[in-house]
């Protein structure tokens, strides 16, 4: 009888060490898929935002010389955000609290502004 209570406790022992330890490997496999997850957001906003770049880039080029200049001061914010996801890259995109992002984008709009209306300056 006391043999039989040791191998149940053996295989008890066996289970919740099993189950201590899946939890904690579930635990580390969730954090890496949740970056993951978000290397794959940001990419497929890249990707969006490029398909979208080249059909408005298809659609400049029938525009008159006032069209183009409309159409680039109406998405401008766009062409700001493109050109600094594309300086600093995904990793660094990532990494940076999005005030710095928002205050660089906004920075940028401004610096874009005062060159279109040098007379404000």
């Amino acid at each position: 009888m006391c043999l039989k209570f040791k191998n149940v406790i053996i295989i008890l022992t066996y289970y919740f060490n099993f189950f201590i330890l899946d939890k904690s490997y579930l635990q580390k496999e969730n954090e890496l898929l949740k970056k993951k997850l978000l290397v794959a957001e940001f990419w497929m906003q890249r990707e969006v935002s490029n398909y979208i770049d080249k059909i408005s880039k298809e659609k400049l080029s029938t525009f008159s010389a006032k069209q183009k200049q409309t159409f680039f001061s109406e998405n401008i914010n766009e062409i700001v955000e493109n050109s600094i996801y594309n300086f600093f890259g995904e990793l660094m995109i990532l990494s940076t609290p999005q005030e710095v992002i928002e205050n660089i984008i906004s920075a940028e709009i401004l610096f874009y502004n005062i060159n279109i209306n040098k007379q404000v300056d």
